[in-house]
This record gives structure tokens, sequence and C-alpha cells, in this order.
């Protein structure tokens, strides 16, 4: 993880501080550039998926939203049983 972090930074793609409240641990924050990186990719990766639900036909759509949804809040059943969301 380390290298990867020191490879980011080194192309300004995020920052990295010191916790001040852990010394053990740092803090990353996306730079400027960073963010351009990721919104990019959110854009594209969204207009890929719209291409691909354009593709099916609606009931098959109505279909996955709603084995999507039962699969999200499934996920969010066992989430919360761990702890790990409120």
């Amino acid at each position: 993880m380390s290298r990867t972090v020191d490879t980011l930074v080194r192309q300004n793609l995020i920052d990295r501080s010191e916790d001040p409240r852990n010394r053990r641990a740092v803090i990353l924050t996306r730079t400027g550039a960073g963010c351009e990186i990721t919104n990019r990719l959110n854009r594209e990766n969204d207009s890929f998926y719209a291409r691909v639900l354009d593709r099916m036909e609606p009931d098959l759509r109505r279909q996955f939203q709603t084995g999507f949804d039962a699969f999200v809040e499934a996920m969010k059943e066992i989430m919360q049983e761990r702890g790990d969301v409120s």
C-alpha cells in the first residue's frame, strides 16, 4: 500500500499528512487533479451503465432493479448485523 500511496503522491493525485490524533496513522486526501480524474471516471462509468441499461427491454430493466434493490437491502442488513453501519 505504501508504494501505491507514494506513487499517487508523486503524481500529485493525493496529499498525505499526519493524523494529529494518531501518530501511527496518515490522512490521505485527493488533490484537485485527483478529483478531476475520479470525477471523469465516475462520469464514464455512469455513461457506460446507462448504455447497458438502455439496451435492456423495459420489463427486464424493472426486474433487474427489483433484484438489485433486494440485494442492497440484504447487504445493509448484514452490515448492520456486523456493526459496519448504524
